[in-house]
């Protein structure tokens, strides 16, 4: 039996063990402490782990969709290449296009006058021809690859930093290998890069296509197929599957997850649409429609009312298209879509209708071709429209290639969101209010000026008419049936936007057709209905008016010219061209074969290359792997000339920027009736040049700060243990 210990002495070996303890404890806990901070110290000499890598803290490193961004801007905030150092860029890289398997499917041709009857002045029509040299499509660029897709759909993606290949994605067209008369192989314009996807539109199968690839394999992951088939409305269904097309790449709504899919038959009997798509599923969710349905006109409930949401008396809308749809059609869109994130709306602009330059059967405005229209992204519901031209009555008057959204410009003063729409013709681009659809500026392309909010109004085609157009009018100067008068226009490619000097920018090239006139009165086989070759060769007549060209800066605050640069002899055309900014600069290509790179204030040249054949498009930018900037323009191509496959020429500026050299020069001045030889020694100013150098910077791991932290901690809860057990 063990002895019971007396209270105190319990009492004294309770606390002497408790307070071994806690001296135990401290020197566990100030051991702990110790060694914590020295970890901490260790901690805090490693590099924190980068966020991302070098290529994607570039500003302006990727090039996702055709014109840079959802807005269509056309201008990337990157700061390496800039106007300071422009003339520096060398050539990094070229990969020639091979030359296109004339018997495959790029071989496709159509005969450019088949099934025509024409009145009057008949024009020369050339033989069938291939289309489907070269690539036209902007070069995309993210996370240091570019993607580029030929006149079908074939995508290759290269490596931006060697111009390796390093996969390429084939379309299986299963088209015929000769289309019908009048009908036309469908080439694309436009791809983009949405939701971490490749989206390019096809044509596989004849009805279009949307396909969705993986951009590190090319593999398919989604297709939105046969989009066009079976459309309500459409007036010869199985015929269409020839005649319709998707050439232009859809955008995309985020917050809703919408794809809105431009849907056009170009120049046939067609019923033209937007879509919206899921884009995970590619399930339809929406369509509103260009025109009418087949074949007696009526619109449906959805869209019966919409006239009174533009600039067109709703009363002169009543009866708009007639009764014979059947005969009638197109429109549809041809270019980007705009979209506005903040607010759910889409913005685009569509084109002529059919029959185009006759509107025989199509009395009315003819609702809403030629047209810029704002749609609800969610829904397709129409918020607005501005028709620029209605009831066309003359050819290529067309809201296409370009539209352009402005968030917070500067307007007579005053921040505003604006729509700018390029096109061909007189009064574009058009620069409307996004909110109203009211406009506010234009620019007159054969006059070569801008002309406010009252653009000039031409009866012959009704361009700018408004109200004031004769919507009865059967065709272009009616009653005459030949030996038309010259219509003066002009045509241009997409707009671009500096934000850091309120402009925009855009290419004119001033142009003169005679016109030949589409008889209606015998009809070949529908839809096939080509609209005509309606411009006579005349050399004559484009002697007399020798084509002008000209790069315009337009001011958004005055809607004023702030300076143009001009090409009094036409060399440097710019067909679809369109301008890009960047680094202080405008950059472009056209017709001459010339890269072009141009101070954005004064339009004066800093540094230009020649790539030895026509350019169609602008050059975009991007960063290789690891940071490094790129332009990449593309040249050649169909439709430039004899159809030269062409290629890819990528610049950059060089590895080592050269240094400062400062020169000393000794000039002899002898003055005049004095045996003085005075010697002047010319000392240069000192050269600061602005060198980029990245910069590793030693920042302590969000880890070491929490050891620290507890580290602290455990000293003062040692420190109190410590004095406690002084005090006992």
């Amino acid at each position: 039996m063990t002895k019971k210990k007396p209270e105190h002495v319990r009492y004294l070996y309770t606390r002497n063990r408790l307070t071994g303890f806690m001296i135990g404890k401290s020197i566990i806990l100030s051991v702990s402490v110790i060694a914590i901070l020295v970890l901490s110290t260790v901690f805090a000499a490693i590099p924190a782990i980068p966020r991302a890598s070098a290529q994607q803290k570039v500003p302006g490193a990727d090039w996702e969709w055709v014109w840079y961004d959802g807005h269509g801007t056309n201008y990337s905030p990157q700061t390496q290449i800039t106007k300071d150092n422009a003339q520096l860029l060398e050539l990094k890289w070229l990969y020639p296009f091979p030359l296109a398997n004339l018997q495959g499917s790029s071989g496709l041709t159509s005969g450019a006058c088949a099934g025509r009857r024409f009145i009057g002045n008949v024009p020369t029509c050339p033989p069938p021809s291939p289309v489907g040299q070269g690539f036209v499509t902007m070069p995309l660029i993210v996370n240091g690859l570019v993607y580029v897709a030929d006149q079908f759909g074939d995508v290759v993606a290269f490596s931006l930093d060697t111009g390796k290949e390093i996969w390429r994605s084939v379309r299986e067209s299963k088209l015929p290998p000769n289309l019908p008369p009048g009908a036309s192989p469908k080439h694309i314009h436009t791809m983009n890069y949405l939701n971490g996807k490749l989206h390019v539109p096809a044509n596989i199968q004849g009805w279009g296509d949307v396909v969705i690839l993986d951009p590190l394999t090319g593999k398919e992951v989604l297709r939105i197929g046969d989009i066009q088939k079976e459309v309500p409305g459409t007036r010869y269904p199985e015929s269409d599957r020839y005649a319709m097309a998707i050439e232009y790449a859809p955008s995309l709504y985020k917050k809703g997850n919408v794809l809105i899919v431009p849907v056009t038959p170009l120049d046939f009997i067609s019923r033209s649409f937007v879509g919206g798509y899921d884009a995970s599923t590619g399930k339809l969710l929406w369509r509103w429609y260009v025109n009418p349905p087949a074949p007696d006109c009526k619109w449906e409930p959805k869209q019966a009312n919409d006239a009174r949401k533009g600039n067109i008396d709703p009363a002169l809308a009543v009866g708009d298209w007639g009764t014979r749809c059947d005969m009638n059609g197109a429109g549809g869109p041809w270019g980007n879509t705009a979209v506005d994130e903040d607010k759910g709306i889409a913005y685009l602009g569509t084109t002529d209708p059919y029959f185009t330059g006759n509107a025989t059967f199509r009395p009315g405005p003819t609702l809403y071709t030629n047209s810029i229209v704002a749609l609800d992204a969610m829904t397709g519901e129409l918020k607005w429209y501005y028709q620029w031209t209605p009831h066309s009555l003359g050819p290529n008057e067309e809201l296409k290639e370009g539209t352009l959204l402005i968030k917070g410009a500067t307007v007579k003063g005053e921040k505003k969101d604006l729509v700018v729409q390029t096109g061909r013709g007189i009064g574009v681009p058009l620069v409307l209010d996004a909110d109203t659809g009211k406009l506010i500026y234009s620019y007159d392309r054969w006059e070569m000026k801008a002309t406010g909010a009252n653009p000039k109004k031409v009866p012959d085609t009704c361009e700018n008419m408004g109200n004031e157009c004769d919507m009865k009018r059967p065709w272009y100067q009616y009653p005459k049936t030949k030996d038309f008068e010259p219509h003066f226009r002009g045509n241009g490619g997409p707009v671009a936007y500096d934000p850091k000097t309120n402009a925009i920018f855009f290419y004119n090239q001033r142009q003169v057709d005679r016109y030949a006139l589409v008889s209606t009165d015998i009809v070949p086989v529908p839809p096939y209905f080509p609209k005509g070759d309606y411009n006579v060769n005349d050399p004559a007549l484009r002697a007399q008016y020798p084509a002008i060209a000209e790069l315009v800066a337009m001011d958004l605050n005055t809607g004023e010219v702030k300076w143009k640069k001009e090409s009094t002899k036409g060399e440097w055309a710019p067909a679809r061209a369109g301008p890009v900014v960047t680094g202080g600069m405008v950059c472009g290509g056209a017709s001459d074969g010339i890269v072009r790179c141009m101070d954005v204030a004064t339009g004066k040249d800093i540094w230009t290359r020649s790539v030895g054949t026509a350019i169609q498009l602008p050059p975009t930018f991007g960063a290789t792997t690891d940071g490094k900037m790129r332009m990449v323009q593309i040249f050649g191509g169909s439709g430039t000339g004899g159809g030269f496959p062409g290629g890819l020429m990528v610049f950059g500026l060089p590895d080592k920027l050269p240094e400062p050299q400062v020169i000393t020069k000794e000039i002899i001045k002898e003055v005049p009736k004095e045996v003085v030889k005075e010697v002047i020694k010319e000392v240069p100013k000192e050269v600061i040049k602005e060198v980029t150098k990245t910069v590793t910077v030693e920042t302590i791991s969000p880890v070491s700060y929490a050891a620290i932290g507890i580290g602290v901690v455990l000293v003062v809860v040692a420190g109190v243990l410590f004095s406690r057990r002084k005090k006992v």
